[in-house]
C-alpha cells in the first residue's frame, strides 16, 4: 500500500515512530561524541521543546497519564490564556501547550469598581483625560486536576 493510501491515523503515527526513532539516534550520538561542543544545550538547563496542542482537558489527561507512566515529573502552569502541561525528565522538559479557555473553565467570582483615566471623547481638544468608574469582572481561572476526581485549586494568572 503506498503511503498516501494508507488512513490518515495511520501515517500519523508511522510519523511519530520515526521523530521518536530520530530523537534516540540524537541521543546516542550526542553519548557517543561528549568531545562534540554542544553550543546550544546548556549545562545546568534543561532542553525544551513543545510537543502537543491539545484541545480538550481528555487529550492532558492522556499526555499526563503517559508521562507519569513513563516516570516523567509533571508540573502544570497557566498565564494569559495559555495552560501548559509541562513532562520533564533530567535534562529535558517538553510541554503541552492549551488555549486556556478549551481546558478550563473561566468563572465570574465577583466584580470590583476601577477607575481609569482615559481621553475624554467628547472634549479631546479642551480637557486631555478624564476619570471614569467602570465595573469590570473579578475572574479566576478553575483548571481542574487531570488524573484526580476531587476539586483543584485554582490556578491563578
Amino acid at each position: 500500500m503506498k503511503t498516501e493510501d494508507k488512513p490518515l491515523h495511520v501515517r500519523q503515527a508511522e510519523a511519530l515512530r520515526r521523530q521518536a526513532e530520530g530523537l534516540r539516534r540524537l541521543a546516542d550520538m550526542v553519548e557517543a561524541h561528549p568531545e562534540i561542543q554542544a553550543y546550544y544545550l546548556k549545562p545546568d538547563e534543561p532542553i525544551t521543546m513543545t510537543a502537543w496542542y491539545a484541545t480538550s482537558p481528555a487529550e492532558l489527561t492522556a499526555i499526563m497519564r503517559a508521562a507519569r507512566q513513563h516516570k516523567a515529573k509533571v508540573e502544570k502552569d497557566a498565564f494569559d490564556d495559555v495552560y501548559q502541561l509541562k513532562v520533564s525528565w533530567d535534562g529535558l522538559t517538553v510541554a503541552a501547550l492549551a488555549n486556556r479557555g478549551e481546558v478550563c473553565e473561566r468563572v465570574v467570582t465577583g466584580t470590583e469598581t476601577v477607575t481609569k483615566t482615559v481621553p475624554d471623547p467628547v472634549k479631546l481638544a479642551e480637557v486631555p483625560t478624564v476619570e471614569v468608574t467602570e465595573t469590570v469582572d473579578k475572574v479566576e481561572w478553575v483548571c481542574r486536576p487531570l488524573l484526580a476526581a476531587e476539586k483543584a485549586p485554582a490556578v491563578t494568572a
